[in-house]
C-alpha cells in the first residue's frame, strides 16, 4: 500500500471515530472499503444487527438444517438451548420483528 493511500485511510478513520453513532451504517459505510480493501468480496457482508438477528431468529424457529449449520456445528449445543428457549416463550415476547 502507498503511503499516500495510507495516509488518506487514516484520515477517513479518524474522520469516523468522531461521529456520535460509529456504526450506523451510513457512517459505517463511508471507511468500510478502507477496511476490506484486498479483502475477497465473496467473504464480505455487510448487515445490520438486525438483519443478523433475523438470520438467527430464522434459523432456530425454521426447519432448515442448512440455516442452523451456518451458525453452529453439529456439536454446538447453544443453538439447541436458543432454539428451545425462542420456540417456549411467547412470541409477544420474542417476535422475527424484534
Amino acid at each position: 500500500m502507498k503511503r499516500a493511500h495510507a495516509e488518506a485511510i487514516s484520515r477517513q478513520i479518524e474522520q469516523w471515530s468522531k461521529s456520535t453513532r460509529l456504526f450506523l451504517w451510513a457512517q459505517y459505510s463511508q471507511i468500510l472499503p478502507a477496511l476490506t480493501e484486498g479483502g475477497g468480496k465473496e467473504c464480505m457482508t455487510a448487515k445490520s444487527q438486525q438483519d443478523v438477528a433475523k438470520e438467527l431468529y430464522e434459523a432456530v424457529k425454521g426447519d432448515s438444517e442448512k440455516a442452523r449449520r451456518r451458525w453452529a456445528g453439529c456439536r454446538a449445543p447453544w443453538l439447541s438451548v436458543l432454539e428451545s428457549i425462542v420456540r417456549s416463550t411467547d412470541v409477544k415476547v420474542v417476535s422475527r420483528e424484534q
